[in-house]
Protein backbone atom coordinates (compact mmCIF):
# COMPACT_ATOMS: atom_id res chain seq x y z
CA UNK A 1 0.00 0.00 0.00
CA UNK A 2 0.93 3.51 -0.41
CA UNK A 3 -0.57 6.35 1.38
CA UNK A 4 -3.26 8.22 0.61
CA UNK A 5 -3.65 11.55 -0.12
CA UNK A 6 -6.77 12.75 2.60
CA UNK A 7 -6.57 14.79 5.94
CA UNK A 8 -2.96 13.99 6.88
CA UNK A 9 -1.94 14.45 10.47
CA UNK A 10 -5.66 13.59 11.70
CA UNK A 11 -5.04 9.82 13.39
CA UNK A 12 -7.45 7.41 11.99
CA UNK A 13 -9.03 4.28 14.80
CA UNK A 14 -5.72 2.50 13.71
CA UNK A 15 -3.75 4.76 14.49
CA UNK A 16 -2.43 5.89 11.03
CA UNK A 17 -1.72 9.54 10.38
CA UNK A 18 0.47 9.40 7.26
CA UNK A 19 -1.75 10.52 4.62
CA UNK A 20 -0.04 13.07 2.44
CA UNK A 21 1.83 12.02 -0.12
CA UNK A 22 0.91 9.17 -2.81
CA UNK A 23 4.80 8.49 -3.81
CA UNK A 24 5.40 7.28 -0.37
CA UNK A 25 5.35 3.39 0.76
CA UNK A 26 3.13 3.15 4.15
CA UNK A 27 5.26 1.32 6.95
CA UNK A 28 2.91 -1.33 7.18
CA UNK A 29 2.70 -2.62 3.50
CA UNK A 30 4.37 -5.85 3.21
CA UNK A 31 7.78 -5.95 1.52
CA UNK A 32 9.51 -8.73 -0.70
CA UNK A 33 11.19 -10.92 -1.55
CA UNK A 34 9.63 -14.12 -0.49
CA UNK A 35 11.41 -17.12 0.57
CA UNK A 36 12.45 -18.44 -2.58
CA UNK A 37 13.78 -15.49 -4.16
CA UNK A 38 11.04 -13.99 -6.23
CA UNK A 39 10.32 -10.48 -6.44
CA UNK A 40 6.82 -9.45 -4.64
CA UNK A 41 5.08 -7.67 -4.44
CA UNK A 42 3.82 -6.81 -7.92
CA UNK A 43 1.65 -3.42 -7.49
CA UNK A 44 1.03 -0.41 -5.41
CA UNK A 45 -2.49 1.38 -4.81
CA UNK A 46 -3.72 3.60 -1.89
CA UNK A 47 -4.07 2.11 1.53
CA UNK A 48 -3.88 5.05 4.03
CA UNK A 49 -7.05 7.00 5.03
CA UNK A 50 -9.85 5.28 2.53
CA UNK A 51 -13.25 5.97 2.77
CA UNK A 52 -15.59 3.89 1.77
CA UNK A 53 -19.70 3.18 2.19
CA UNK A 54 -20.59 1.89 5.30
CA UNK A 55 -22.42 -1.03 5.95
CA UNK A 56 -25.98 -0.63 6.02
CA UNK A 57 -26.89 -4.17 7.39
CA UNK A 58 -28.71 -4.08 11.18
CA UNK A 59 -25.82 -4.94 13.49
CA UNK A 60 -23.16 -3.26 11.91
CA UNK A 61 -20.59 -1.88 14.64
CA UNK A 62 -17.29 -1.46 12.26
CA UNK A 63 -15.53 -3.65 14.71
CA UNK A 64 -13.50 -4.57 11.25
CA UNK A 65 -12.45 -1.40 10.36
CA UNK A 66 -10.61 1.43 11.64
CA UNK A 67 -13.46 3.99 11.91
CA UNK A 68 -17.01 2.54 12.06
CA UNK A 69 -18.28 5.99 10.24
CA UNK A 70 -16.08 9.04 8.75
CA UNK A 71 -16.43 12.09 9.32
CA UNK A 72 -18.90 12.40 12.45
CA UNK A 73 -22.35 12.61 12.29
CA UNK A 74 -22.78 10.37 9.85
CA UNK A 75 -23.62 6.72 9.12
CA UNK A 76 -23.04 6.84 5.16
CA UNK A 77 -19.44 6.19 4.92
CA UNK A 78 -16.60 4.66 7.10
CA UNK A 79 -12.63 5.28 7.08
CA UNK A 80 -10.25 2.64 7.26
CA UNK A 81 -6.20 2.18 6.13
CA UNK A 82 -4.49 -1.54 5.57
CA UNK A 83 -3.01 -3.32 2.34
CA UNK A 84 -6.91 -4.83 2.21
CA UNK A 85 -7.66 -1.44 0.92
CA UNK A 86 -4.88 -1.73 -1.49
CA UNK A 87 -6.17 -4.89 -2.71
CA UNK A 88 -9.70 -4.13 -4.02
CA UNK A 89 -8.29 -1.03 -5.91
CA UNK A 90 -6.56 -3.26 -7.54
CA UNK A 91 -9.17 -5.52 -8.32
CA UNK A 92 -11.28 -2.87 -9.69
CA UNK A 93 -8.45 -2.10 -12.26
CA UNK A 94 -8.25 -5.47 -13.19
CA UNK A 95 -11.92 -5.32 -13.72
CA UNK A 96 -12.19 -2.58 -15.58
CA UNK A 97 -9.56 -3.54 -18.18
CA UNK A 98 -11.13 -7.15 -18.12
CA UNK A 99 -14.09 -5.46 -19.57
CA UNK A 100 -12.64 -3.17 -21.81
CA UNK A 101 -10.94 -5.04 -23.98
CA UNK A 102 -13.52 -8.21 -23.77
CA UNK A 103 -16.00 -6.06 -24.67
CA UNK A 104 -14.48 -2.68 -26.71
CA UNK A 105 -11.33 -3.63 -27.93
CA UNK A 106 -11.87 -6.98 -29.27
CA UNK A 107 -15.55 -7.92 -28.38
CA UNK A 108 -16.10 -11.79 -27.56
CA UNK A 109 -12.69 -11.78 -26.47
CA UNK A 110 -11.93 -13.40 -22.76
CA UNK A 111 -8.64 -12.01 -21.80
CA UNK A 112 -6.62 -14.45 -19.97
CA UNK A 113 -5.26 -13.97 -16.10
CA UNK A 114 -1.66 -13.53 -17.64
CA UNK A 115 -2.74 -11.34 -20.03
CA UNK A 116 -4.49 -8.90 -17.56
CA UNK A 117 -1.65 -9.23 -14.91
CA UNK A 118 0.79 -8.23 -18.11
CA UNK A 119 -1.56 -4.94 -18.72
CA UNK A 120 -1.88 -3.85 -15.56
CA UNK A 121 2.19 -4.21 -14.88
CA UNK A 122 2.92 -2.59 -18.31
CA UNK A 123 1.87 1.35 -16.91
CA UNK A 124 2.45 1.40 -13.65
CA UNK A 125 4.12 4.60 -11.77
CA UNK A 126 7.21 4.72 -10.69
CA UNK A 127 6.85 5.62 -6.74
CA UNK A 128 9.54 8.48 -5.89
CA UNK A 129 8.77 9.21 -1.93
CA UNK A 130 9.62 7.84 1.21
CA UNK A 131 10.52 3.77 0.97
CA UNK A 132 10.73 4.05 -2.78
CA UNK A 133 13.14 5.80 -5.16
CA UNK A 134 14.81 2.40 -5.81
CA UNK A 135 15.22 0.00 -8.17
CA UNK A 136 12.64 -1.85 -10.36
CA UNK A 137 11.52 -4.46 -9.52
CA UNK A 138 11.50 -3.63 -6.27
CA UNK A 139 10.87 -5.35 -2.76
CA UNK A 140 9.06 -1.96 -1.42
CA UNK A 141 7.38 -1.13 -4.52
CA UNK A 142 7.34 -4.18 -6.76
CA UNK A 143 6.53 -1.96 -10.28
CA UNK A 144 5.02 0.94 -9.04
CA UNK A 145 1.42 2.58 -8.34
CA UNK A 146 -1.42 1.56 -10.42
CA UNK A 147 -2.09 3.86 -13.43
CA UNK A 148 -5.26 3.40 -15.07
CA UNK A 149 -4.49 6.98 -16.93
CA UNK A 150 -1.65 5.26 -19.06
CA UNK A 151 -3.74 1.49 -19.17
CA UNK A 152 -6.54 3.40 -21.12
CA UNK A 153 -4.73 6.05 -23.10
CA UNK A 154 -5.12 5.88 -26.98
CA UNK A 155 -1.66 4.47 -27.83
CA UNK A 156 -1.73 1.36 -29.44
CA UNK A 157 -0.08 -1.97 -28.41
CA UNK A 158 0.97 -5.01 -29.15
CA UNK A 159 -0.46 -8.09 -27.09
CA UNK A 160 -0.17 -11.87 -27.52
CA UNK A 161 -2.10 -13.75 -25.72
CA UNK A 162 -1.45 -17.50 -25.04
CA UNK A 163 -1.70 -18.24 -28.66
CA UNK A 164 2.05 -19.71 -28.46
CA UNK A 165 2.54 -22.67 -26.25
CA UNK A 166 6.06 -23.87 -25.58
CA UNK A 167 6.42 -27.53 -25.49
CA UNK A 168 10.22 -28.15 -25.00
CA UNK A 169 13.33 -26.17 -24.11
CA UNK A 170 14.94 -23.63 -26.27
CA UNK A 171 12.09 -23.43 -28.50
CA UNK A 172 12.11 -19.13 -28.91
CA UNK A 173 9.11 -16.81 -30.48
CA UNK A 174 10.07 -13.43 -32.14
CA UNK A 175 7.97 -10.53 -32.73
CA UNK A 176 9.52 -7.48 -34.17
CA UNK A 177 7.90 -4.54 -34.81
CA UNK A 178 7.56 -0.81 -35.16
CA UNK A 179 7.93 2.01 -32.07
CA UNK A 180 4.54 4.27 -33.15
CA UNK A 181 5.36 7.57 -31.48
CA UNK A 182 9.04 8.73 -30.14
CA UNK A 183 6.96 10.69 -27.61
CA UNK A 184 5.95 8.07 -25.35
CA UNK A 185 7.82 5.51 -23.87
CA UNK A 186 8.62 1.95 -24.65
CA UNK A 187 7.78 -0.81 -22.52
CA UNK A 188 7.34 -4.73 -23.04
CA UNK A 189 5.79 -6.75 -20.42
CA UNK A 190 6.15 -10.47 -20.28
CA UNK A 191 3.48 -12.48 -17.67
CA UNK A 192 3.03 -16.68 -17.92
CA UNK A 193 1.07 -18.87 -15.70
CA UNK A 194 3.67 -21.40 -14.25
CA UNK A 195 3.08 -24.75 -13.42
CA UNK A 196 2.12 -25.79 -10.24
CA UNK A 197 5.26 -25.39 -8.06
CA UNK A 198 6.62 -27.20 -4.29
CA UNK A 199 5.13 -26.09 -1.03
CA UNK A 200 8.60 -26.19 0.18
CA UNK A 201 11.76 -24.94 -1.85
CA UNK A 202 11.17 -22.98 -4.68
CA UNK A 203 7.85 -22.79 -6.20
CA UNK A 204 8.97 -21.59 -9.54
CA UNK A 205 9.13 -24.56 -12.41
CA UNK A 206 9.03 -23.19 -15.88
CA UNK A 207 11.28 -20.59 -16.76
CA UNK A 208 10.73 -17.99 -19.51
CA UNK A 209 13.54 -15.48 -20.65
CA UNK A 210 12.56 -11.92 -22.30
CA UNK A 211 14.99 -10.07 -24.12
CA UNK A 212 14.08 -6.92 -26.30
CA UNK A 213 16.15 -5.11 -29.10
CA UNK A 214 16.14 -1.73 -29.81
CA UNK A 215 18.95 -0.12 -31.89
CA UNK A 216 22.49 -1.73 -31.34
CA UNK A 217 21.05 -2.26 -27.61
CA UNK A 218 19.64 -5.76 -25.92
CA UNK A 219 17.70 -5.24 -23.08
CA UNK A 220 17.01 -8.43 -20.51
CA UNK A 221 13.24 -8.61 -18.49
CA UNK A 222 14.01 -7.23 -14.97
CA UNK A 223 17.63 -5.49 -15.75
CA UNK A 224 17.01 -1.93 -14.03
CA UNK A 225 18.69 0.77 -12.82
CA UNK A 226 16.22 3.21 -10.90
CA UNK A 227 12.90 2.84 -12.93
CA UNK A 228 14.80 1.98 -16.54
CA UNK A 229 15.97 -0.89 -18.29
CA UNK A 230 19.73 -0.96 -19.11
CA UNK A 231 21.41 -3.03 -21.24
CA UNK A 232 23.28 -6.46 -20.46
CA UNK A 233 22.57 -7.90 -16.71
CA UNK A 234 21.78 -11.56 -16.74
CA UNK A 235 18.20 -13.32 -16.98
CA UNK A 236 15.94 -13.73 -14.42
CA UNK A 237 15.27 -16.96 -13.58
CA UNK A 238 12.88 -16.78 -11.21
CA UNK A 239 9.89 -14.43 -11.85
CA UNK A 240 6.83 -15.38 -13.77
CA UNK A 241 7.07 -11.80 -14.76
CA UNK A 242 9.53 -9.68 -16.64
CA UNK A 243 9.36 -6.32 -17.68
CA UNK A 244 11.43 -4.00 -20.17
CA UNK A 245 10.55 -0.20 -19.71
CA UNK A 246 12.26 2.48 -22.00
CA UNK A 247 12.17 6.11 -21.81
CA UNK A 248 10.77 8.20 -24.71
CA UNK A 249 12.65 9.50 -27.66
CA UNK A 250 13.24 6.48 -29.43
CA UNK A 251 12.55 5.60 -33.15
CA UNK A 252 12.86 2.64 -35.50
CA UNK A 253 12.13 -1.15 -35.33
CA UNK A 254 12.16 -3.23 -32.29
CA UNK A 255 12.60 -6.93 -31.98
CA UNK A 256 11.08 -9.06 -28.94
CA UNK A 257 12.19 -12.27 -28.11
CA UNK A 258 10.53 -14.94 -25.59
CA UNK A 259 12.75 -17.40 -24.85
CA UNK A 260 11.82 -20.52 -23.04
CA UNK A 261 14.83 -21.19 -21.39
CA UNK A 262 13.65 -24.30 -19.10
CA UNK A 263 10.44 -26.06 -19.71
CA UNK A 264 10.09 -28.49 -16.88
CA UNK A 265 6.44 -28.66 -15.84
CA UNK A 266 2.77 -28.83 -17.09
CA UNK A 267 1.32 -25.37 -16.81
CA UNK A 268 -1.81 -26.08 -19.36
CA UNK A 269 -3.60 -29.64 -17.80
CA UNK A 270 -5.63 -32.03 -19.95
CA UNK A 271 -4.04 -31.67 -23.07
CA UNK A 272 -1.34 -34.20 -24.23
CA UNK A 273 2.02 -32.46 -23.75
CA UNK A 274 3.73 -33.51 -20.14
CA UNK A 275 5.25 -30.30 -20.40
CA UNK A 276 4.41 -26.88 -21.63
CA UNK A 277 3.97 -23.52 -20.63
CA UNK A 278 2.12 -20.51 -22.68
CA UNK A 279 2.68 -17.20 -21.92
CA UNK A 280 1.16 -13.31 -22.45
CA UNK A 281 3.29 -10.53 -23.79
CA UNK A 282 2.06 -6.70 -24.04
CA UNK A 283 3.70 -4.02 -26.29
CA UNK A 284 3.19 -0.60 -25.10
CA UNK A 285 3.79 1.78 -28.18
CA UNK A 286 3.68 -0.26 -30.75
CA UNK A 287 2.74 -0.28 -34.31
CA UNK A 288 1.99 -3.81 -36.23
CA UNK A 289 3.77 -6.44 -34.94
CA UNK A 290 4.36 -9.51 -36.33
CA UNK A 291 5.52 -12.88 -35.46
CA UNK A 292 6.70 -16.07 -36.91
CA UNK A 293 4.08 -18.60 -35.36
CA UNK A 294 5.04 -21.56 -37.51
CA UNK A 295 7.35 -23.35 -40.85
CA UNK A 296 5.49 -26.22 -42.94
CA UNK A 297 8.35 -27.50 -45.60
CA UNK A 298 7.06 -30.00 -48.25
CA UNK A 299 9.79 -32.12 -50.04
CA UNK A 300 7.86 -33.00 -52.77
CA UNK A 301 10.56 -32.59 -55.12
CA UNK A 302 12.62 -34.61 -52.94
CA UNK A 303 12.08 -37.53 -51.00
CA UNK A 304 8.41 -36.45 -50.07
CA UNK A 305 9.10 -37.51 -46.43
CA UNK A 306 8.62 -33.69 -45.47
CA UNK A 307 12.19 -33.25 -44.03
CA UNK A 308 14.27 -30.74 -45.43
CA UNK A 309 17.69 -32.99 -46.40
CA UNK A 310 20.37 -32.36 -48.50
CA UNK A 311 20.21 -32.33 -52.48
CA UNK A 312 16.34 -31.22 -52.48
CA UNK A 313 14.14 -28.74 -53.66
CA UNK A 314 11.47 -27.87 -50.96
CA UNK A 315 8.60 -25.44 -51.01
CA UNK A 316 8.15 -22.88 -47.33
CA UNK A 317 4.89 -21.57 -45.48
CA UNK A 318 5.71 -19.35 -43.31
CA UNK A 319 3.07 -18.23 -41.29
CA UNK A 320 3.36 -14.62 -39.64
CA UNK A 321 0.51 -13.12 -36.55
CA UNK A 322 0.10 -10.28 -36.23
CA UNK A 323 -0.80 -9.49 -32.25
CA UNK A 324 -1.01 -5.57 -32.80
CA UNK A 325 -4.22 -3.63 -32.58
CA UNK A 326 -3.73 -1.95 -35.65
CA UNK A 327 -4.01 -4.02 -39.07
CA UNK A 328 -1.48 -4.95 -41.15
CA UNK A 329 -2.09 -3.97 -44.89
CA UNK A 330 -0.29 -4.84 -47.68
CA UNK A 331 2.08 -7.26 -46.59
CA UNK A 332 4.78 -8.27 -48.68
CA UNK A 333 7.87 -10.54 -48.48
CA UNK A 334 11.07 -11.70 -49.62
CA UNK A 335 12.94 -14.82 -48.19
CA UNK A 336 16.96 -15.15 -48.55
CA UNK A 337 19.86 -17.24 -48.04
CA UNK A 338 22.73 -17.00 -45.66
CA UNK A 339 24.48 -20.04 -46.38
CA UNK A 340 26.40 -20.74 -50.01
CA UNK A 341 24.89 -24.00 -49.94
CA UNK A 342 20.99 -22.98 -50.32
CA UNK A 343 19.35 -20.97 -53.13
CA UNK A 344 16.29 -19.55 -52.75
CA UNK A 345 15.12 -19.88 -56.72
CA UNK A 346 11.55 -18.35 -55.87
CA UNK A 347 11.75 -15.80 -52.67
CA UNK A 348 8.88 -13.21 -53.32
CA UNK A 349 5.25 -13.92 -51.43
CA UNK A 350 2.37 -11.85 -50.29
CA UNK A 351 -0.07 -12.13 -47.23
CA UNK A 352 -3.79 -11.30 -47.03
CA UNK A 353 -3.86 -8.49 -45.24
CA UNK A 354 -3.51 -9.20 -41.14
CA UNK A 355 -6.33 -8.17 -38.15
CA UNK A 356 -5.45 -9.10 -34.38
CA UNK A 357 -4.81 -12.80 -33.65
CA UNK A 358 -5.19 -14.29 -37.08
CA UNK A 359 -2.40 -15.97 -38.09
CA UNK A 360 -1.86 -15.84 -42.24
CA UNK A 361 1.04 -18.17 -44.25
CA UNK A 362 2.35 -16.96 -47.32
CA UNK A 363 0.07 -16.91 -50.48
CA UNK A 364 2.87 -18.58 -52.50
CA UNK A 365 5.69 -20.63 -51.25
CA UNK A 366 8.91 -19.85 -51.33
CA UNK A 367 10.95 -22.45 -53.35
CA UNK A 368 14.49 -23.46 -52.36
CA UNK A 369 17.00 -25.44 -53.69
CA UNK A 370 19.43 -27.47 -50.80
CA UNK A 371 23.23 -28.41 -51.83
CA UNK A 372 23.75 -32.50 -51.70
CA UNK A 373 27.29 -30.62 -50.34
CA UNK A 374 25.27 -29.31 -47.04
CA UNK A 375 26.31 -31.39 -44.58
CA UNK A 376 23.51 -33.72 -43.22
CA UNK A 377 21.71 -32.37 -39.56
CA UNK A 378 23.43 -28.72 -40.31
CA UNK A 379 20.33 -25.30 -39.98
CA UNK A 380 19.58 -23.70 -42.98
CA UNK A 381 19.52 -20.25 -42.14
CA UNK A 382 16.81 -17.33 -43.96
CA UNK A 383 16.15 -14.14 -43.33
CA UNK A 384 12.26 -13.16 -43.84
CA UNK A 385 12.39 -9.29 -45.03
CA UNK A 386 8.54 -8.27 -44.59
CA UNK A 387 7.05 -4.67 -45.48
CA UNK A 388 3.71 -4.04 -44.12
CA UNK A 389 1.33 -0.67 -43.88
CA UNK A 390 3.60 0.70 -46.81
CA UNK A 391 6.35 1.93 -45.59
CA UNK A 392 7.52 -0.64 -42.27
CA UNK A 393 9.26 -2.82 -42.60
CA UNK A 394 11.60 -5.59 -40.51
CA UNK A 395 13.47 -8.87 -40.89
CA UNK A 396 13.07 -11.95 -38.91
CA UNK A 397 15.74 -14.74 -38.85
CA UNK A 398 14.16 -18.15 -39.54
CA UNK A 399 16.23 -21.52 -39.13
CA UNK A 400 15.06 -24.67 -40.54
CA UNK A 401 16.67 -27.73 -39.50
CA UNK A 402 17.74 -30.60 -42.14
CA UNK A 403 18.03 -34.37 -41.49
CA UNK A 404 16.00 -36.05 -38.36
CA UNK A 405 18.13 -36.26 -35.14
CA UNK A 406 19.66 -39.31 -33.14
CA UNK A 407 21.08 -39.92 -30.02
CA UNK A 408 24.75 -41.50 -30.71
CA UNK A 409 27.16 -43.06 -28.59
CA UNK A 410 28.74 -41.68 -25.09
CA UNK A 411 31.84 -39.86 -24.52
CA UNK A 412 33.06 -39.85 -20.86
CA UNK A 413 35.95 -38.15 -19.11
CA UNK A 414 36.33 -37.50 -15.32
CA UNK A 415 38.79 -35.58 -13.29
CA UNK A 416 41.40 -37.00 -11.29
CA UNK A 417 42.99 -34.41 -9.46
CA UNK A 418 42.96 -33.50 -5.82
CA UNK A 419 40.05 -31.88 -3.78
CA UNK A 420 39.56 -28.22 -4.75
CA UNK A 421 38.89 -25.71 -2.36
CA UNK A 422 35.99 -23.23 -2.45
CA UNK A 423 36.42 -20.04 -1.57
CA UNK A 424 34.66 -18.91 1.41
CA UNK A 425 32.34 -15.45 0.69
CA UNK A 426 34.29 -15.42 -2.63
CA UNK A 427 31.79 -14.03 -5.73
CA UNK A 428 35.06 -15.48 -7.73
CA UNK A 429 34.42 -18.78 -6.75
CA UNK A 430 36.65 -21.58 -8.12
CA UNK A 431 36.89 -23.73 -11.37
CA UNK A 432 37.69 -27.40 -12.28
CA UNK A 433 38.18 -28.16 -15.82
CA UNK A 434 37.89 -31.13 -17.93
CA UNK A 435 39.43 -31.50 -21.83
CA UNK A 436 37.33 -33.47 -23.84
CA UNK A 437 38.66 -34.37 -27.43
CA UNK A 438 36.66 -35.87 -30.22
CA UNK A 439 34.28 -34.70 -33.26
CA UNK A 440 31.01 -34.24 -32.88
CA UNK A 441 27.89 -32.09 -31.40
CA UNK A 442 26.07 -31.99 -28.16
CA UNK A 443 22.80 -34.40 -28.30
CA UNK A 444 22.36 -34.41 -24.09
CA UNK A 445 24.54 -33.67 -21.12
CA UNK A 446 24.64 -35.76 -17.61
CA UNK A 447 26.97 -33.98 -14.62
CA UNK A 448 28.46 -35.49 -12.33
CA UNK A 449 30.13 -34.58 -8.77
CA UNK A 450 30.17 -34.67 -5.07
CA UNK A 451 30.99 -31.30 -2.91
CA UNK A 452 31.26 -31.75 0.62
CA UNK A 453 29.94 -28.45 2.35
CA UNK A 454 28.42 -27.75 5.25
CA UNK A 455 25.87 -25.16 4.21
CA UNK A 456 24.14 -25.83 0.49
CA UNK A 457 22.37 -22.96 0.06
CA UNK A 458 25.86 -20.76 0.12
CA UNK A 459 26.74 -22.69 -3.12
CA UNK A 460 25.68 -21.50 -6.75
CA UNK A 461 26.94 -24.54 -9.29
CA UNK A 462 27.45 -23.88 -13.28
CA UNK A 463 28.69 -26.20 -15.87
CA UNK A 464 30.20 -23.95 -18.73
CA UNK A 465 30.65 -25.30 -22.46
CA UNK A 466 33.98 -24.86 -24.74
CA UNK A 467 32.03 -22.22 -25.86
CA UNK A 468 30.93 -20.61 -22.94
CA UNK A 469 27.57 -21.12 -22.76
CA UNK A 470 26.92 -21.02 -18.58
CA UNK A 471 24.51 -23.90 -17.16
CA UNK A 472 23.22 -23.32 -13.77
CA UNK A 473 22.97 -26.45 -12.20
CA UNK A 474 21.69 -25.78 -8.85
CA UNK A 475 21.43 -21.71 -7.55
CA UNK A 476 21.82 -21.50 -3.78
CA UNK A 477 19.21 -24.46 -3.08
CA UNK A 478 19.27 -26.91 0.17
CA UNK A 479 19.25 -24.76 2.70
CA UNK A 480 21.02 -25.54 5.72
CA UNK A 481 21.75 -29.38 4.18
CA UNK A 482 25.50 -30.15 3.78
CA UNK A 483 27.29 -31.81 0.23
CA UNK A 484 26.43 -32.97 -3.17
CA UNK A 485 27.10 -36.26 -2.54
CA UNK A 486 27.11 -38.68 -5.55
CA UNK A 487 25.30 -36.35 -7.38
CA UNK A 488 23.83 -36.67 -11.23
CA UNK A 489 22.04 -33.49 -12.54
CA UNK A 490 20.24 -35.34 -15.84
CA UNK A 491 17.13 -33.20 -17.65
CA UNK A 492 15.51 -36.30 -17.51
CA UNK A 493 15.32 -36.83 -14.03
CA UNK A 494 12.34 -36.95 -11.69
CA UNK A 495 12.99 -34.74 -9.00
CA UNK A 496 14.05 -31.24 -9.57
CA UNK A 497 17.12 -29.92 -7.38
CA UNK A 498 15.15 -26.80 -6.07
CA UNK A 499 12.04 -29.17 -4.62
CA UNK A 500 14.54 -31.13 -3.19
CA UNK A 501 16.07 -31.48 0.35
CA UNK A 502 19.68 -31.51 1.00
CA UNK A 503 22.08 -33.50 1.24
CA UNK A 504 21.88 -34.15 -2.44
CA UNK A 505 22.20 -37.63 -3.58
CA UNK A 506 21.18 -38.81 -6.76
CA UNK A 507 19.64 -37.63 -9.84
CA UNK A 508 17.97 -34.06 -10.46
CA UNK A 509 16.87 -32.11 -12.76
CA UNK A 510 18.82 -28.68 -12.94
CA UNK A 511 17.91 -25.26 -12.18
CA UNK A 512 18.06 -24.58 -16.03
CA UNK A 513 18.49 -27.03 -18.64
CA UNK A 514 20.89 -29.30 -19.91
CA UNK A 515 20.01 -29.34 -23.22
CA UNK A 516 20.45 -26.01 -23.99
CA UNK A 517 24.18 -27.00 -25.23
CA UNK A 518 22.44 -29.11 -27.61
CA UNK A 519 24.57 -28.94 -30.62
CA UNK A 520 27.54 -27.17 -29.66
CA UNK A 521 31.05 -29.26 -30.52
CA UNK A 522 31.80 -31.84 -28.11
CA UNK A 523 35.58 -30.95 -27.87
CA UNK A 524 37.03 -28.04 -26.16
CA UNK A 525 37.58 -27.28 -22.26
CA UNK A 526 34.78 -27.44 -19.40
CA UNK A 527 34.28 -26.28 -16.27
CA UNK A 528 32.28 -26.34 -13.08
CA UNK A 529 32.61 -23.33 -11.30
CA UNK A 530 31.00 -22.93 -7.77
CA UNK A 531 30.63 -19.68 -5.86
CA UNK A 532 30.08 -19.48 -2.35
CA UNK A 533 28.36 -16.13 -0.94
CA UNK A 534 27.95 -16.13 2.95
CA UNK A 535 30.07 -16.45 5.06
CA UNK A 536 31.68 -19.17 7.90
CA UNK A 537 30.59 -22.49 6.04
CA UNK A 538 33.15 -24.40 3.66
CA UNK A 539 33.47 -26.91 1.56
CA UNK A 540 35.68 -28.67 -1.46
CA UNK A 541 34.71 -29.84 -4.66
CA UNK A 542 36.01 -33.64 -4.49
CA UNK A 543 34.82 -35.28 -8.00
CA UNK A 544 33.22 -33.77 -11.61
CA UNK A 545 32.76 -36.35 -14.50
CA UNK A 546 30.60 -35.42 -17.93
CA UNK A 547 28.66 -38.20 -19.97
CA UNK A 548 28.18 -36.42 -22.81
CA UNK A 549 25.97 -38.01 -26.00
CA UNK A 550 26.47 -37.47 -29.31
CA UNK A 551 23.82 -35.95 -31.84
CA UNK A 552 23.28 -38.47 -34.73
CA UNK A 553 21.67 -36.57 -37.66
CA UNK A 554 20.16 -38.93 -40.58
CA UNK A 555 19.14 -37.42 -44.09
CA UNK A 556 17.08 -40.00 -47.29
CA UNK A 557 18.57 -39.81 -50.19
CA UNK A 558 16.22 -37.21 -52.59
CA UNK A 559 14.65 -39.52 -54.32
CA UNK A 560 14.60 -42.90 -52.05
CA UNK A 561 10.47 -42.89 -51.67
CA UNK A 562 9.30 -42.39 -55.38
CA UNK A 563 8.47 -45.23 -57.84
CA UNK A 564 9.99 -44.58 -61.11
CA UNK A 565 7.58 -45.90 -63.78
CA UNK A 566 8.34 -46.42 -67.53
CA UNK A 567 7.24 -44.10 -70.11
CA UNK A 568 4.70 -45.16 -72.35
CA UNK A 569 5.86 -43.65 -75.98
CA UNK A 570 3.23 -44.11 -79.04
Amino acid sequence: ATEGVRDQGVSDGCLITSANNADDVISFSSRGPTSDGRLKPDLMAPGTHIQGPASQVAGYTGTDVCNAYYPANQTLYTWSSGTSHATPAVSGAASLLYEYYGRVWNPGWAPSPAMLKALLLNTPRYLTGTGANDTLPSPNQGWGDVNLGLAFNAVPRLLLDQLIVFTDTGQVVTVTGSIFDSRQPFRVSLVWTDAPGSTTGNAYVNDLDLEVTVGDSIYKGNVFVGAQSVSGGSADPRNNVENVFLPQGLTGTFTVRVIARNIAGDSIPNNTEPADQDFALVVYNAGSGLSITGVQSDDALGNANRIAEPGERVALQISLLNSSTLTATNVSSILTATSSLVTVTNGTSAYADMTLGAPQPNRTPYQISISPALACGSDVEFLQTVTFNNNQTFTLPLSLPTGTSSLGPVMSITYTGTAVLIPDNNPMGVTVTLTMTGSGVIGDVNVHMTIVHTYDADLALYLISPQGTAVTLSNHNGGNGGGYLNTTFDDSAATWVGAASAPFSGVYKPDSPLSTLNGEPISGVWALHVTDNVAADVGTINAFALDIQTAVYTCVAPWANHVFLPTLLR
